[in-house]
């Protein structure tokens, strides 16, 4: 029990509009390598330590801020679909994706997962609307891999715990 509340007091909640840890104001449509994918059920945000960066996890399956904070937590994703964003800070803007990382044009990476399959998105953008310090991040994001494709919108809350896979 004392596990549970720890972890939940580590992620953060938008009390303002309801919004529990992990869950999603959020949506997604479009497919890669023909998995299309309808669905968004949980969306967490990260910071690295030392660093500017905005992390956010757009999940597939209903994921919590303790699922997101032991290395290699990815391995437990099962058969289900992640979308990772990375922009360079994580202040309101529009971020570009390339897939060229030398044309400095590149402000934004994101990475899809999904069984064997991780591609990073080779154009689109990633736009950050707002953020609550410590609570929550939302944006919006449409990008391409070769000539398939994802959009959305979501709302993901703060998991101070959460790590990188």
């Amino acid at each position: 029990m004392l596990a549970a509340a720890v972890s939940l007091a580590a992620c953060g909640s938008d009390q303002g509009t309801g919004t529990t840890p992990g869950s999603s104001d959020g949506t997604i449509s479009g497919s890669v390598q023909g998995a299309g994918w309808t669905s968004l059920q949980s969306a967490l945000w990260i910071s690295k330590a030392g660093a500017p960066t905005a992390v956010v996890f757009l999940f597939e399956a209903k994921a919590a801020c303790a699922d997101i904070s032991a290395p290699n937590w990815d391995k437990n994703l099962g058969a289900s679909k992640l979308l990772e964003i990375q922009t360079v800070d994580s202040a309101p803007r529009t971020y570009s994706v390339s897939n060229d990382p030398d044309s400095g044009a590149r402000t934004a990476t994101v990475a899809y997962l999904y069984g064997n399959y991780n591609p990073n998105a080779d154009s689109g953008s990633v736009t950050i609307e707002s953020v609550i310090p410590g609570r929550s991040l939302s944006g919006s994001f449409d990008v391409g891999f070769g000539t398939d494709g994802l959009k959305g919108a979501f709302k993901a809350a703060y998991c101070a715990g959460g790590v990188e896979p």
